[in-house]
């Protein structure tokens, strides 16, 4: 019916056969090159698995930092283990040997970034009485109990007449058989630097523990049988206080919150401005007046005064100029 054939269609003979037999051979769709040969798909293979890998160990690690502990609202994380002044720390040092070189008696000082950057010391392995400084490693002693389980804080104290301790704080004064629970205590010792309070969670927990803590702490010049301390063994104390597991942060919150606003805001806090918040413990004893603790300025820091053979009047003025050099040099 049609006497030609299209072009795309050849005769042929199949081998075998004893006739010709017509067969339609069409010729090869042309397939496009491979993007890639087998050496190129071997090498994106192999970065797949790699890229594969490297993302499983980055969620690892970011799962193991989450159950890291974490420091508490007022803290900032460690940002370096490096001390690298942000500014020039001479200064700062020179700034304050020249307001004591002049004053009464022994003053030591230590300064530390809470991020570690940067610390400056006066004095600070000088040992100095410690005061009520020791109310601070029982008040962490007791959260150790609380976050083992140990001791519930709603649990009651009936205040006896052998309890009461001459000095600063308040339940001295209240009658005996009055009830106050163990949260109660801890926070009189915080806010009030309660005597009483301190006697009584001594007596609650084992006076050893208060060692116990120190040595935790590695405040290595402090001495609780003699009450001696030092200003870089306090500033030891607040920074592994923010910076390590010790208690839980739900302790280290309600701890602070005790050392702010207390009944001695007359030294450091003095220094600072009134919309900067400062947690810190006061303590005083025969010739030495003391305070140490937390400023929480854009880049908090450490601040601890200690000082011995003072006249007080003197000491009541400079404790608050040195607070505020410092202040006004960190901010």
């Amino acid at each position: 019916m049609f006497p030609f054939r299209r072009k795309k269609e050849e005769d042929a003979k199949i081998p075998g056969h004893s006739e010709d037999v017509k067969i339609r051979r069409r010729r090869k769709k042309e397939v496009p090159p491979k993007p890639w040969g087998k050496i190129e798909r071997i090498v994106v293979f192999a970065l797949l698995v790699a890229l594969t890998l490297a993302s499983a160990i980055v969620y690892l690690n970011s799962k193991k930092s989450k159950t890291a502990q974490k420091a508490p609202i007022e803290a900032l994380p460690i940002i370096s283990q490096i001390n690298v002044a942000p500014k020039d720390t001479k200064e700062l040092k020179d700034s304050l040997s020249q307001e004591i070189e002049n004053l009464k008696g022994e003053y030591g000082i230590w300064v530390q970034a809470l991020d570690n950057s940067y610390n400056v010391g006066i004095n600070e392995d000088d040992q100095f009485e410690g005061a009520s400084f020791f109310k601070l490693p029982m008040m962490i002693a007791y959260y150790e109990e609380v976050d083992k389980g140990a001791i519930n804080p709603n649990s009651t104290y009936s205040l006896k007449f052998s309890d009461a301790q001459a000095g600063a704080g308040n339940l001295a004064n209240l009658p005996e058989g009055t009830v106050i629970t163990y949260h109660d205590i801890v926070e009189a010792m915080g806010k009030n630097s309660d005597n009483t309070a301190f006697q009584i969670m001594g007596t609650i927990l084992g006076f050893d523990k208060e060692t116990k803590v120190i040595n935790e702490l590695s405040m290595e010049n402090t001495d609780f049988s003699n009450s001696l301390t030092t200003p870089k063994d306090m500033g030891t104390l607040f920074y592994k206080l923010i910076n390590t597991n010790i208690i839980s942060d739900s302790s280290k919150f309600e701890l602070l919150s005790f050392l702010k606003k207390t009944d001695f805001e007359s030294l450091i806090p003095q220094g600072i401005d009134d919309n900067i918040e400062v947690a810190h413990k006061y303590g005083s004893a025969g010739s030495s007046l003391n305070d140490a603790g937390i400023v929480y300025v854009n880049k908090p820091y450490i601040i601890a005064i200690l000082s011995k053979d003072v006249n007080f009047d003197e000491a009541n003025i400079e404790i608050p100029k040195i607070s505020k050099i410092v202040y006004d040099w960190a901010r």
